[in-house]
Order: structure tokens, then sequence, then C-alpha cells
């Protein structure tokens, strides 16, 4: 996926370039390089995508990429001296990726959604036993970790409660700085 739009582009002619077939504006210039921001942007998220075992990052650089192709749809449209040839085919791939992950994200919605259910039914062990079971899938949601932190620290279970805590911490990324900072504060509480 790395490269995707590699392509997108012909030459880049500039405007002082005497060998293109035409001069191009200033206006047409920019929308160039404004496509091209646009292209490195939609690469890094496709990229990101790829490389990313964590569900929440991988769906928000899917969005990202499809915000962007939109925005670089609009260009080419405009500007049809910009060679879009890759860019259908990565709106279908982006839209098949986009089906590919909604299974995974109805389950873990669907988990966490039914474990609170259980929870205000006060049906704790019901719903210990369904965030785990979410936890053990490698699941990177951190709504699912916070309420087992919860649940077992109301049960008086710190070794449980530091267990996903500790696993929290692990497939968290750092970059969702708030809910890792409340793992790294309860940890730090525990020890």
């Amino acid at each position: 996926m790395t490269g995707i739009l590699r392509k997108l582009f012909g030459r880049k002619r500039k405007v002082n370039d005497l060998s293109a077939p035409r001069s191009i504006t200033q206006i047409e210039e920019l929308k160039l390089e404004e496509a091209e921001r646009l292209t490195v942007i939609i690469n890094d998220s496709m990229q990101l995508f790829k490389e990313s075992k964590n569900l929440e990052t991988r769906m928000s650089r899917l969005y990202l990429a499809k915000e962007m192709v939109g925005k670089l749809r609009n260009i080419t449209t405009e500007y049809p001296f910009i060679n879009a040839e890759e860019l259908e085919k990565l709106e279908y791939q982006i839209s098949d990726l986009f089906q590919e992950q909604m299974p995974e994200m109805r389950r873990v919605s669907q988990g966490n959604m039914e474990g609170d259910a259980l929870e205000k039914e006060g049906k704790t062990e019901e719903a210990i036993e369904i965030y785990e079971a979410l936890a053990t899938s490698g699941t990177d949601t951190p709504y699912t970790y916070r309420r087992l932190a919860i649940l077992y620290r109301k049960k008086k279970e710190p070794a449980r409660e530091l267990h996903f805590i500790e696993m929290a911490l692990n497939n968290i990324p750092r970059s969702n700085e708030k809910h890792y900072a409340w793992f790294k504060e309860r940890l730090a509480k525990l020890k």
C-alpha cells in the first residue's frame, strides 16, 4: 500500500519551464503542490493503517485517507492536467478496507456495550467475562481495560487490576495520551 499514489502525477511543469507543452498558472502550480501534499498524507495514512495493530488507529487513518482522497478528487476534477489514474483504484481499495474492518469494530463495540449493560444489571462477573474475552483477543480500546481495572479494584483484587492495567499499557498506543495517562496513574497508585 505504501506509495499507492506514487504514479499519480505526471512530470511537474514549472511556470518558466520552456520545454513544457504549456505554462501553468501560479494558481495551477499551487493546486499541484496541494495535490502533492494530499498524496503524501494519503500515503502516510495508508502506511500507518498497514503497520498499526490498534483498531482505532487503523480506522482513523482510513477515515483521514478517505477524506484526503475526496479533496484530491475535487482538485483533479477542477484541474484535469493533474494525472489521477490511480485515484479511482485507491478509492475502491479504501472502501474495501473499511468493509474488512467493520466486523472487528462491531465485535468490540457490541462486546463493550454488552458488558456495560450487564454491569448496570448488577451482573459484574458476566461483564468481566465479556471484557476479559475482548482483552485477551487483543483489543486496543481503552474502555475495555478501564472497566476491567475498575471492576477488579471494586472487587479488591489488585493483582488482576494490575494485570489489566499492564495489558492496557502494552496495547494502547502512547499517542492516545489521555487514556494512556489514566493507566499510568493507576499503575503508580498500585505499586
